[in-house]
């Protein structure tokens, strides 16, 4: 497909992303992989949609994917948090979320975050 038609695609994904369009982000998203080529962005966005739909198991594995394609990628290591997280797996949680601190010193998302896993018994 040419690079006009990608764009357009990717503007409206964010545009159907933005306004919690799941189903029609998720249509696209199935047709951009079919079509354009897999690119980690739209790997992403595909993992966030399907943890908005619940299927955390299935963003796991694409996100675990994707760390291991491209370690170190914030993006990638906060979603793996709260997917583990909404698995209950918080070993995994926690083993992502000080990957996650290592790159982001100043979050307070990992602030608190670390003082939820301590409490439950996780350093």
């Amino acid at each position: 497909p040419s690079t006009l038609r990608r764009d357009l695609r990717e503007l409206a994904l964010k545009c159907f992303l933005e306004t919690r369009d799941i189903d029609r982000s998720r249509d696209l998203i199935e047709t951009m992989l079919a079509e354009d080529d897999e690119t980690p962005n739209i790997l992403l966005k595909k993992a966030s949609v399907l943890g908005l739909q619940d299927q955390y198991q299935e963003a796991s594995e694409i996100l675990l994917r994707l760390n291991r394609d491209f370690p170190g990628r914030p993006a990638v290591l906060r979603r793996l948090v709260v997917v583990f997280e909404q698995l209950r797996d918080l070993g995994k949680a926690s083993a992502f979320l000080k990957a996650y601190g290592r790159v982001n010193v100043e979050d307070a998302w990992v602030k608190e975050k670390r003082e939820k896993f301590s409490a439950l018994g996780f350093r």
